[in-house]
């Protein structure tokens, strides 16, 4: 086996990143949520094309944690809106993707000057997160396209 290794993605990495994140909602979140939101949180039909358009966002820092060219996790960052906007790491025997992924993130949004994070947060991630430093702003709802609700825990990592 070799090094988890993180890098910048590639639109080639698109259909396995779709995979990660199923993979990861339907292992993770399935006993915090009903399964109706995790069919739907796990997959959309537009899940690649939404995931092609932050691949080619400039404003986004997209990096995924792969091990012997198998993506074990992702992670989304917008710096100039100070949001972290997904990290998703499938069940693995690794260990600390999640936290490898969440560090390389603050390093390249550091450099982009940001002084802090913010997230909503899944109720399955509210522990990794706190463990992470990040502090609970509000507990609120997050409502999707089709209108399913699923509650939510709105976070801040302060990067200074």
């Amino acid at each position: 086996m070799g090094p988890l290794i993180i890098r910048s993605v590639s639109l080639g990495d698109a259909e396995a990143i779709a995979a990660c994140h199923k993979e990861a909602v339907e292992k993770k979140a399935a006993d915090f949520y009903s399964a109706a939101v995790i069919a739907e949180w796990a997959w959309t039909p537009d899940r690649l094309e939404k995931i092609h358009r932050e691949i080619q966002n400039p404003d986004f820092i997209y990096l995924v944690a792969s091990l012997d060219d198998r993506i074990l996790g992702y992670g989304i960052a917008n710096p100039s809106a100070s949001e972290l906007k997904s990290l998703c790491a499938r069940p693995n025997a690794v260990g600390r993707v999640g936290a490898t992924l969440l560090m390389a993130l603050v390093e390249q949004c550091k450099a982009r000057g940001c002084t802090y994070l913010e997230l909503s947060s899944s109720l399955n991630a509210e522990k990794f997160y706190l463990d992470n430093d990040f502090r609970v702003l509000k507990r609120d709802w997050h409502t999707s396209e089709s209108g399913l609700t699923m509650e939510c825990v709105m976070m801040r990592f302060d990067l200074s």
